[in-house]
């Protein structure tokens, strides 16, 4: 059976992220490999925090948008104190 005959499966739980390479990266450079992955962990706290930022500044973005420039309301009986 193929994965295209048996569904979508079920939805995962959680995500991972796999930072491969930091010990070659890190002997590429004449360093011990633990600095590597010191290195690699400080990348991926790195990416978390723009990530943060980027939906942070969406956010708010949206919402400015949105007071400033929005239209009537589109179901005043779902949200009617919108």
């Amino acid at each position: 059976m193929t994965r295209e005959t048996e569904g979508p499966g079920p939805v995962p739980q959680h995500v991972a992220i796999i930072m491969d390479g930091n010990g070659r990266w890190a002997r590429a450079r004449g360093l011990p490999r633990t600095a590597g992955h010191k290195k690699g962990a400080e990348a991926g706290r790195d990416l978390v925090f723009m990530l943060f930022g980027a939906v942070w500044l969406s956010d708010i973005g949206g919402y400015v948008a949105g007071r400033l420039i929005g239209g009537p309301k589109l179901a005043p009986g779902i949200s009617p104190n919108k």
